[in-house]
C-alpha cells in the first residue's frame, strides 16, 4: 500500500479510535482467559507482550518501535490525541495546538483531522478550520469573523428557520409565526420569504399569503383569506387537480380524453362544455360535445367511430398530408408540378385524375394538365 493510500485509510477509520484513553489513568484489559492483554497508563498503551506505544522503544524486542508493531499496537493510543492504525501514528484531537502523532503537521494542518471536530462548532477541512455552528454568536474557528458574517456559513443554518445568505441571517422557515432571523419581520411579511413556500399550498408574494397552484384543489384555503381553491383569485388558471384548471372563480375541466370528470360537475370529457373545442387526446377534438377525428393521414380511428382518416367524414376538407385534401372521402391530389405522389393512388401529377384543369408548369401556373398530361 502506497503512503498515500494508507493515509486514506487511516482517515477513514479514525472515528472508531476516538474515544482512546488521553489521561494519567491506569487501565488494565483482560482476555477471554482471564490473562492480561494490554495496560493503559498516562494514554500511552503497553500490550500483552510487554510493547509500549508510545515511548519510542522497542519494549517487546521485536525490532519494531511503537505504531510500526503493528500486531501490538495497532489501534492502541501512542500517546494524548493520537492512535497507532496500520503501523502509523495518527493525530486524533484537532484542537489542541499540539502535533500529537509527532509528523510536523498540527491540528486541520495535518490530513488525519480531514473532517473531524477541532473545537465547538468547528471542523476540520482541506487543511484548515471552518465554521460549522453559524447560530451560535462564537467565532468558533478563530478566524475573526462570527456564524452568517462567515464565509464558511454560507446556506448553512442559524437556527430554526434561519439560513446564512450574503453574509446576514435570512428568513427560511416562512410558515411559524416567528421572526427568525431577529430583523423584525414575521414569515412572509420578511422580504426574505418572497416565493418561498408559506405552508401547504401557500406561497409568500409581496408580502403577502398567496394560494399556490399546489393547493388550488385540496379544499383548503392554504392562504387564510376564508376562500377556497378555485373560489379564491390567486387560484385562477391554476390547475385545481389533474386535468382541471381554474377558471374565473370555477373548476374547468381540460383533460378531456381520460374517461374522469375532473372538474366533479358530472360530466366527463367531450359532454362536458369546458372541453369544447379542446384536444380529446391523439388526433381527435372535442366539437358540439362529441369526439371528431382531426389528425386525416396516421391510420388511425382517432375518434373510435370506425371510420380511418379520409373515410371519417369528420375529415373532409381537411389535410391528410402535404398537398393533400380530403374529398368525398378520399384522399385528393392538391399539387401537380412536384413530382409526387401525394395522395398514394400510384398516380403523378397530371397523370392523376385529380389534377384535371390544374396547373402543372408555367409562369404562374399558366399550363395545366389536359387528358393526363401538362398542357394535354
Amino acid at each position: 500500500m502506497t503512503s498515500l493510500a494508507r493515509r486514506a485509510s487511516v482517515a477513514a477509520l479514525l472515528p472508531l479510535f476516538a474515544g482512546c484513553p488521553t489521561t494519567n489513568e491506569f487501565y488494565t484489559f483482560l482476555g477471554d482467559d482471564g490473562g492480561p492483554v494490554r495496560s493503559e497508563m498516562g494514554g500511552l498503551v503497553v500490550d500483552g507482550d510487554g510493547e509500549n506505544c508510545g515511548n519510542g522503544v522497542d519494549d517487546d524486542g521485536d525490532g519494531l518501535v511503537d505504531c510500526l508493531d503493528e500486531t501490538g499496537c495497532n489501534g492502541l493510543s501512542c500517546g494524548p490525541g493520537c492512535v497507532c492504525v496500520f503501523g502509523a501514528a495518527v493525530e486524533t484531537v484537532c484542537g489542541d495546538g499540539a502535533d500529537n502523532d509527532g509528523d510536523g503537521d498540527v491540528d486541520c494542518a495535518d490530513a488525519n483531522c480531514t473532517s473531524l471536530e477541532c473545537g465547538v462548532g468547528c471542523e476540520c477541512r482541506f487543511g484548515t478550520r471552518v465554521e460549522v455552528s453559524c447560530g451560535d454568536l462564537a467565532d468558533n474557528d478563530g478566524d475573526g469573523t462570527i456564524d452568517c458574517a462567515d464565509l464558511d456559513c454560507v446556506e448553512a443554518a442559524c437556527g430554526d428557520g434561519c439560513t446564512c445568505r450574503a453574509q446576514r441571517r435570512a428568513e427560511s422557515g416562512c410558515a411559524d409565526g416567528r421572526d427568525n432571523d431577529g430583523d423584525g419581520a414575521i414569515d412572509c411579511l420578511d422580504t426574505d420569504c418572497e416565493a418561498a413556500s408559506c405552508g401547504q399550498g401557500c406561497t409568500c408574494v409581496r408580502g403577502s399569503l398567496v394560494e399556490s397552484m399546489d393547493g388550488c384543489g385540496d379544499q383548503n384555503d392554504n392562504d387564510l383569506d376564508g376562500l377556497i381553491d378555485c373560489a379564491d383569485p390567486d387560484c385562477n388558471e391554476l390547475e385545481c387537480g389533474e386535468g382541471c384548471r381554474c377558471t374565473f372563480g370555477a373548476r374547468d375541466e381540460i383533460g378531456c380524453g381520460d374517461g374522469i370528470d375532473n372538474d366533479l360537475d358530472g360530466l366527463t370529457d367531450c359532454a362536458d362544455p369546458g372541453c369544447e373545442g379542446r384536444n380529446a387526446g391523439e388526433g381527435r377534438r372535442c366539437v358540439d360535445g362529441t369526439l371528431v377525428e382531426r389528425t386525416c393521414n396516421d391510420l388511425f380511428d382517432n375518434d373510435l367511430d370506425g371510420l380511418t382518416d379520409c373515410d371519417d367524414p369528420d375529415c373532409e376538407r381537411r389535410s391528410c398530408g402535404d398537398f393533400c385534401l380530403c374529398v368525398l372521402g378520399s384522399p385528393n391530389e392538391r399539387s401537380c408540378r412536384d413530382g409526387r405522389d401525394n395522395d398514394f393512388d400510384g398516380l403523378v401529377d397530371c397523370a392523376d385524375p385529380d389534377c384535371v384543369e390544374q396547373p402543372c408548369a408555367g409562369a404562374g401556373g399558366g399550363i395545366v394538365c389536359r387528358d393526363l398530361t401538362c398542357g394535354g
